[in-house]
């Protein structure tokens, strides 16, 4: 079972630290700007580090037993989640939403 947690936890920050660099790169490249949205973070530890912890959290849902099927189709369905917080919760609180 712990080697389950640390799979779910890895695969989770994983995922944060490589959506912590789509980010910055596409507001480095001003994709963000040109979509109306002001993001363009510096790459620090204190930026990374709460992406790449929330997300290893995040990605302990893959431990809740329910649906057995496709990991892609829980992928997109546990996805809902940190969207909807960062959607409705995050960015209306950084005055971006």
């Amino acid at each position: 079972m712990f080697k389950r947690i640390s799979y779910a936890f890895s695969a989770g920050a994983l995922g944060g630290f490589l959506n912590s660099i789509a980010v910055w790169l596409f507001g480095i490249l001003g994709i963000t700007a040109s979509l109306g949205v002001k993001i363009a973070p510096h790459i620090s530890p204190k930026w990374l580090y709460p992406r790449i912890v929330w997300g290893g959290l995040w990605g302990l849902l893959f431990l809740i037993p329910v649906m057995k099927g496709s990991v892609l189709v829980r992928g997109f369905v546990y996805s809902i989640g940190p969207s909807a917080v960062m959607l409705f919760i995050v960015f209306p609180g950084m005055g971006k939403g």
